[in-house]
């Protein structure tokens, strides 16, 4: 909005930045007053300095722009081995350990590595699946830390002793239609 300062020339009081020289060299400072003043008055309280006094009320707020923090990149799904797979991985070195003459028994097996009897038992008792689901298993993966099978299907499957039962059982887990 131009109006007119003191020396009569035309101004646009509302695009004046602060600091920069008026229409006469000046430079310019705003000041705010909650007493109703006239827009764009304007006032000299020390010589050389232009003041622009405006009221509060007359101040329009100008719209906040809020940054939009874009999403993260895309990651590329973090895979390891599923830990059905270490598990089964482990059981065979267990197994190995005892077949080799390394440890006397299970006993000696779960002492060593701080395992329960029962832990032990579970454990080995994977290498009794299929030699087909065993090689599946081993190439499992875990996706972004979702597990694609728990042991505790793994140890039903164990519960046959017959291999094709076992197959069966692992197809029917793997379509999903047991559990």
């Amino acid at each position: 909005m131009a109006r007119t300062c003191a020396n009569k020339q035309p101004f646009d009081f509302e695009k004046a930045a602060v600091g920069q020289p008026g229409p006469d060299g000046t430079p310019i400072v705003r000041t705010f007053t909650s007493r109703g003043g006239i827009p764009g008055v304007e006032t000299r309280p020390r010589p050389g300095v232009r003041t622009l006094t405006f009221p509060l009320a007359a101040l329009r707020r100008q719209p906040v722009v809020r940054g939009i923090i874009p999403p993260p990149p895309k990651q590329e799904p973090t895979r390891r081995p599923a830990r059905v797979a270490q598990m089964l991985a482990l059981a065979h070195r267990l197994q190995g350990a005892l077949d080799s003459g390394e440890y006397k028994d299970q006993a000696a097996l779960a002492r060593e590595f701080g395992l329960t009897r029962g832990r032990i038992t579970k454990l080995l008792d994977l290498t009794l699946l299929a030699p087909d689901i065993q090689e599946e298993v081993l190439f499992l993966e875990a996706d972004h830390g979702v597990e694609p099978l728990t042991e505790r299907d793994l140890h039903a499957l164990t519960r046959h002793l017959n291999w094709g039962d076992q197959r069966r059982e692992w197809q029917a887990l793997r379509s999903g239609t047991s559990r």
